[in-house]
This record gives structure tokens, sequence and C-alpha cells, in this order.
């Protein structure tokens, strides 16, 4: 197939922080049905239940899903034209003519190509290969191509995974003397190919797996020719093929797919696949559906992606150990630079977005000359993932080639269609794609399918979201409730890995894991019940779920096995900050935050003149707003206060899950959902993006508004009337005396006295005294402005013989001891406008 998708794990790595919603992808089954499938079974309600949500229709097709054997293998003869197609074969074998296979680049292409090339010479066939370059001719058969397989002397071609949409291709063939059969999976274009059988799967015939692949239909042709028990070595390459070709797992393609595991940990399979195995550090005892997906396929499709994939067929076709270990070296170097060059088409894309407002945007349109085509497919779908819109990666100059990647519930196929104008070559599917078009027309493509999407495609689908299969309560997940989801195994697309919600759960004892911290490991808890739990790549959300009170949980139930012994782990998919269950008390765990932000904030405390400043309702623009949109609104909360009524506001009218709720500072993505920081620090924060900004409860003083402005000159800027009595509280935790600040200094004085840098002495002179970190911190900055201590090239110093200097003459003491003034002049400024309203 000409379009792989690399499908990392059933739910979006989203960007750290940025809204999550959560669908339930399962339909509430009958409970009648569920009831007498778990008791004819044996199995769990709920494992029932999945099964029904997922097609298996009765008790007898769900044993067959659960115990896949070769005799649920279909019929060949089932597929029209399968017997047109073998006496052909028979008649080139007898005649001696050449047959060449003519195959495709990808992992489902190679197996497909070594099956059929495998079963031929068994007959007896003179049989050879030959795959287009991906980089220089692209997906399917070409002209070039027809006048290729000419030149090599064939007399017979047999496609394999292409053909179906290369009629006039394929006349070419006939206009030179040669003839051909064409096996394929892909939907048809208006006019089909001339040839002298076309084995497709969904063609007009009674064949029960209308997803089969591209190997797997090469399976069924050497099956028509040798017999099930002939074709039975074929299985592993077909299984490979079918769950790297994301085809649906049911049916024959489970069978495949089952069987291809089982065949493969006992050995039974090509050296090829068995030196991919080593140098994968794959045991071969454990091989796994997944590792087909993750560690076999893109290593054979490395081949193509960076080099040509004639080293892939070889290693497929290899009998000798010694050979076929060279050769799944090869792979391996190649997949590595596949990794780097990925990595580097990503990087790159990451910052030519890095300006952009992806609020404005329903599609990421990219282009990079020098991009590796082959490469570009795999970096748009992590674009796809990370940022939640649709991605087209283009590379080449002039004509440049493209591919396509899109998110839950976006037909990029029928996008892409609307603006079919712009393309030479175009084709793929719902979720991916790929064309060629010329550099030139980028621009107007970009702006055509933006407003196509936005016109087609409501706002929810560009919110982030992660699918589960059912919700339940955390005592509901044991060990043997997931030893039995694993009878559903092999996982893939059809039959993704079970994912469970439990909702309003919290996270305790957590660890940063892996290479600088990149992973955490935790325990989910409710209830007095503990379950371990590890949730990769989630290292930059750490201080956000230290943050958390409850937790929605997305995840899917293991059985983790180490040194022998087996216990139950949660795979950690999302999370997502839940409703405090008391606001109140969430909020006063947290005051000090309050404190440290106003500390941090010091600075911007002045007065100065506010542009387009509204002094508005807070809790109604709030409402207005966010029922409005899901994005484009940010609100901060200065005091503890004002933070519990934001809190309790959002609980009452059912908008928690339409704001990112946060401490300290917005997530920095380039889409600007709807957020509410509490304790903001402002100088972390990024609120660029955003058109509506709302001071929801009240600053210490005009200056906060006014660096609000600055950071975002054309935003619609709201804020409530000052609240002189909670800002007063919130000031009273705050050291504004002379005394206070003697005394830290003094502490100083008899540290070490050298320092990495302010942070670190901050650190010392708190744990030196006891005092508040944020209190130190303060104190720190000011003895800096003071000159008391100083920065050089070996880090922080504090001076021996410092300057004679006044504690007034710091920015951040004036500061500090003008905030009752400060405020007192923006209540006065709120007092205005609303007299001149």
């Amino acid at each position: 197939m000409n379009i792989t998708v690399h499908n990392r794990s059933l739910l979006p790595r989203k960007e750290d922080g940025t809204m999550l919603r959560l669908v339930c992808k399962a339909q509430e089954q009958p409970r009648e049905r569920v009831r007498e499938m778990a008791e004819e079974l044996c199995i769990s309600p709920r494992t029932a239940e999945l099964l029904l949500s997922r097609g298996i229709a009765d008790c007898d097709e769900a044993a067959n899903f659960l115990n896949p054997s070769e005799s649920a293998l279909e019929n060949a003869y089932l597929l029209k034209d399968m017997d047109k197609a073998v006496s052909r074969i028979r008649k080139a074998i007898d005649l001696d003519e050449k047959i060449v296979v003519f195959g495709d680049y990808d992992a489902d292409g190679v197996c497909a190509t070594a099956i059929m090339l495998s079963c031929l010479r068994r007959l007896g066939a003179n049989a050879e290969y030959m795959i287009p370059s991906r980089h220089e001719d692209g997906y399917g058969m070409t002209m070039k191509s027809a006048e290729q397989l000419f030149n090599m002397g064939a007399n017979l071609i047999i496609t394999v995974d292409n053909g179906v949409k290369s009629a006039a291709e394929t006349e070419r063939c006939y206009e030179l003397g040669m003839e051909v059969i064409v096996t394929d999976h892909h939907i048809p274009g208006d006019t089909l190919p001339k040839c002298e059988a076309l084995i497709l799967c969904g063609n007009a015939d009674e064949y029960p797996n209308r997803h089969i692949c591209g190997a797997g239909l090469a399976c069924k042709v050497a099956e028509a020719l040798l017999g099930r028990e002939g074709a039975r070595e074929y299985i592993p390459l077909a299984g490979i093929a079918t769950v790297a070709d994301i085809v649906p797992l049911t049916g024959e393609n489970r069978v495949f797919a089952a069987l291809a595991v089982k065949d493969i940990r006992r050995g039974r399979c090509p050296e090829g696949i068995k030196a991919l195995c080593s140098v994968s550090q794959t045991k071969l005892q454990d091989v796994s559906a997944g590792d087909f997906g993750f560690r076999i396929a893109p290593r054979l499709n490395a081949a193509s992606r960076i080099e040509e994939a004639d080293a892939a067929v070889s290693l497929l076709m290899e009998t000798d150990r010694d050979s076929a270990a060279k050769l799944a070296a090869k792979l391996d170097e190649l997949n590595a630079k596949r990794k780097a060059e990925e990595s580097g088409i990503f990087n790159a894309a990451c910052e030519k977005l890095a300006n952009e407002d992806l609020t404005k945007r329903r599609c990421i349109v990219l282009h990079g000359e020098d991009w590796n085509a082959g490469v570009i497919g795999i970096a748009a779908a992590r674009i796809a993932e990370r940022f939640y819109r649709p991605t087209v990666l283009l590379s080449g100059k002039d004509t440049v080639t493209g591919s396509c990647r899109s998110i839950s519930g976006v037909n990029i196929h029928d996008a892409l269609s609307s603006c079919e104008r712009f393309f030479s070559r175009f084709g793929g599917h719902a979720y991916a794609a790929g064309l060629t078009m010329q550099q030139k027309d980028i621009d107007e493509f970009r702006a055509a399918m933006d407003d196509y999407l936005w016109h087609n495609e409501p706002e929810e689908k560009f919110i982030p979201s992660a699918q589960y299969d059912f919700e339940m309560e955390l005592g509901g997940i044991t060990k043997r409730f997931a030893e039995e989801l694993g009878m559903l195994e092999p996982f893939g697309a059809g039959n993704p890995q079970p994912v469970v919600l439990s909702r309003g759960v919290r996270l305790a004892n957590m660890e940063r894991i892996g290479c600088e911290g990149k992973h955490m490991r935790c325990h989910v808890t409710r209830d007095e019940q503990y379950i371990n739990a590890v949730y990769f790549n989630s290292g930059a959300e750490f201080r956000n779920m230290l943050d958390m009170d409850r937790c929605d949980a997305v995840y899917t139930p293991n059985i983790n096995t180490f040194m022998g012994r087996s216990e139950l782990q949660l795979n950690i998919k999302n999370l997502r900050c839940a409703e405090p269950n008391d606001v109140n008390a969430w909020i006063d765990r947290q005051k000090g935050k309050f404190v440290d932000a106003i500390c941090k904030n010091v600075l911007y405390n002045n007065t100065r003149a506010v542009s387009g400043l509204a002094f508005a309702d807070t809790e109604e623009k709030l409402i207005e707003l966010v029922d409005a949109s899901a994005m484009d609104t940010i609100a901060l909360c200065f005091t503890a206060a004002g933070a519990k009524r934001l809190c309790a506001l959002l609980k009452a009218r059912g908008i928690w899950n339409r704001m990112d709720v946060s401490f300290g500072s917005n997530a920095k993505s380039i889409c600007a959902y709807n957020a509410a920081v509490l304790a903001p620090n402002i100088a972390d924060m990024d609120i660029s993006r955003y058109k509506n900004i709302i001071v929801f409860d009240t600053a210490t003083s005009s200056g906060i508004p006014g660096a609000l402005r600055q950071m975002n000159g054309d935003a619609a800027l709201y804020a409530a009337k000052p609240n002189a009595a909670e800002t007063e509280e919130l000031i009273a935790g705050i050291p504004r005396d002379r005394a206070d600040f003697i005394a830290l200094y003094k502490a100083l004085r008899c540290t070490v006295g050298k320092f990495y840098n302010i942070n670190a002495m901050a650190d010392a002179l708190c744990a030196a005294t006891n005092a508040p970190r944020c209190h130190c911190a303060l104190a720190a900055d000011v003895f800096y402005e003071l000159g008391f201590v100083t920065k050089g090239s070996g880090g922080i110093r504090v001076e021996k013989d410092p300057p004679k200097r006044s504690l007034e003459e710091s920015r951040t003491f004036f500061a500090l001891n003008s905030l009752k003034e400060m405020n007192d002049m923006y209540l006065q400024l709120y007092e205005e406008a609303n007299h001149e309203a």
C-alpha cells in the first residue's frame, strides 16, 4: 500500500497542558445479550460488552474471535478471477515464460513481493521482481515502469499491492506484448485495468474478507497454487503485513496476525524475520503483533525511505542465517537514519509553526525543499498527533510531493478532493493520503483546504480527544480482568487495545523516570486502592500533575512481568484535570502559590494608562465567551478568593472541561485553547494568541493589565472591580519590613557565599532560615539589585565588602512597599471609569 499510518498510540499525544475531550467510542449494548455471552464464554460482562461493541454478533463468532485458528481462513477460490490467475500462471510456467512480480516499496508491498516470488520459484517459474523507487517513481506502475518491464524481457507481469489504478499503464504493457495479472486491495478508479485476471479486495465476489492487505492477497494466490498446507509458510509475512498496513484485525486478518505471532514465537518463519527480531532486540519467544508494527515493519520500510526496497526483499528471501543477519543490520542502520531524518523534519516543521496561531487554522500545510519524501509521511503523522490538525507535508522543488495525515473524525480524503484542481496525482483514504502538485500553488491550496474545513467540520473536532471503550471505577480493575482483556490479542486496527476511563482518581508517589525524566511512574488511587502505573512521555506535564487534586485517567490495564513476577499495571494514555471534590480545600492547600505569584509579579506594580481596558462582570463575560467557543479566552486569578469563585463557577455551570485549569502559567501552545491560570506568573506566560483576556478577580495595580496589554495589543481586555479586602489579605503575606530583609541578609552572609545561580542562592537561604521560598527569592532579587551579591563566570557570589546602599534603592523593595498605594490608585481608576460609564 502506498499510504502507511504509523500509529504509535491509539490516543493522541497532545501538546503539554492543552485541552482534552474524552469520547466513548463504544455504544451501549443490550444487557441481556451481554449476560448471555458472558455466561456462555465464562468471561466478565465488561469483556462481553467489549466484544459486542466491536461487532462480534454472537457467542459462536466470539469463540472464534477469542481462539483464532487456521480453519477460519477463507477459501482462496472465493476471490473472483482466482481460477483465471492460476491458469495463466501455470501456463507461463509450462511455457517457460518470464514472470515479473511488480511490487510496492512499503512493508506490505515487500512482504507481498517476497511471498509471490517465493511461491513462483517453488513451482519452477522463471521469475524476477521489480519495485519502483519511492523517490524517483512514486507509487504504482508508470509508463516508465512499463518500458522497464519490457526491457527485462517480461512475458507476464503480476502486480502485488498495486495495479488497480494503472489502467493506462497496463494498456501500455499489452501494446508492448506483455500480459498482466493484477492483485491489489486498493479502491479502483473509474476505469479498471486491462488484465488476464483481477484479484481485487472488495471485488464483485463472495470473498468475506473485504479488508485483506496486499500480502494477504499474495498469500491467497499462493494457497490457490500450492494448497493451504503448501502456502502455510507464508503466514508470518502475511501477518506482519496485515498489522503494518493497518487493516482491521478481524476475521481472516485476525487469523493471519495470530498465526504469525504463534509461528514466529516457534521460529517457523524466514531467516530474515528472525534477524530483524534480533537487531530490534525483540525476543523471538515474546514477539507480539505490536512488535510487527513498531519494530519489524519500520525496518522493512526504512529500505525504501532512505535507499531502495531491494534490501528488504532480499532479506525476506534470504535462507542463510549469516547473510540474513548482515542484511538485517543494514536495515537497522537505515532505520536509524530514517529516525534521524524524521526527527529533523519534525523539528523543522515545529520551528516553522512556532510563530503561527493555529486557533485561526483548521489544517497545517508546510513545505521543505530538501525534506525526504520517503519520511515526510511519518513526520506528518507526528505533527497531526501533536497539534491536532490535519497535516500536509510537502517536499521537493517546483513539482512537489505531499504526504497527508488526519485526526479523528476528519476525513482528509474528502478535504483533499475539494482541492483536487491543484493536484496532478492524488489518492488515499480517510486518515492518510498522498499527492503531487506544483510548488507555486501551495499557498492557494492551503487557503482552499482551510476554507473547506472551516465550513464543513465543527470546532470540537479540532480539540484533542482521547477515546475510551468503557468507564469503570478503579476498584473494578483487577489482575484477573487485565489477563482476560489479554485474550483479545492480537491488537491493532479494528481491534485496538482496550482503553478504560476512571474519573476522579488521584495520583500518589509520583516520580520522573527514564532519560532526563521523560516518563512518570506513580500509583493511581481511590478509596484506599493503589495500582502501579506508568505514563510515558509525560515528563513535561509533571508540574501540572503535581497540582491536580483529582484527575480523569485514560489507560490500558496490563500485566507487567519483571524478574519472573507478574503484577497489574496501568499504562496511562492521557490525564485530564478533574473537578476538585472541595474547591475551597484545594485552593487553600495552594495558597502559598498566590503569595509567590504576587512576589514574582511585583515589578509590574506601577501605574500606567491601559488602552482598551473594560471593567466588566467577569463571571458573566467568562460564561458568555466559554459557552461560545473552546478557544480564544484566558482568565487570570491573582487571589485565592478569586480562584475559588472561578472554579466554583466552572463546576456549577458544567464547563470545567472547556478550560484548562492550571497554576502559574498557561500551556505554551500555538493554539489558544481556553485556559484559567491561577496564581499567574506573568513573565512565564504566553497570551499572544488569545482574543479575550480576563482579569477575573483583582489586580494589585493598573500595571498588571498594562503588562497584559503589552503582551497582546489586539485582544479584548476585561477586568473585574478591584476588591480591596482580597488584595489586602494577599499583600499581608508578603515581606516588606526592613527587619525581615536584614535578617535574611545576615543569614546569607553565613552561607558558603558562592552559588550556581540566583535560584540556588534562594534555595540555600530558604534552607538556612526556614523562611518561605518566595520570601527568599524576593530577598535574593533585592540583594542582587543592590550589589550585595554579584554575578560572574563562576556563578553568584556574596560580596565581602558590599556597597553602602539603602533598601529603598531596590526597585523590588520599593515596589513591595508601594503595593497598598498602587492598589488604591487602581481602585480609583475603576471608580473613574465606572463614573464615566
